[in-house]
């Protein structure tokens, strides 16, 4: 049997509207003893807005960063960032 693969990609991940709550958490972020990152996604929404509200480097470098496993930990790595907490198991 024969047959074509077709590539449909059927979701469009999209940043949240603006949201004062995540900002005033993002300015804050040292009073927060840690912030679980779930998704490459979550992290690149999470940095952008980070950026756009001029977040001072020391205050992402001073947060518990924890992630749900190798492939978010690269993605934060790729923000110059270091996860940590990674759990041993995945499943």
């Amino acid at each position: 049997v024969e047959a074509d693969a077709l590539s449909c990609p059927m979701i469009e991940l999209v940043p949240l509207p603006p949201s004062e709550a995540l900002n005033q958490a993002l300015n804050q972020l040292v009073l927060y003893d840690a912030v679980l990152l779930t998704s490459a996604v979550a992290i690149r929404f999470l940095m952008q807005q980070a950026q756009a509200l001029e977040i001072p480097r020391t205050s992402l470098e001073s947060v518990y960063w924890g992630v749900v496993g190798p492939k978010t930990q690269a993605n934060l790595e790729t923000y110059g960032l270091q996860a940590s907490l990674l759990p041993e198991r995945y499943d």
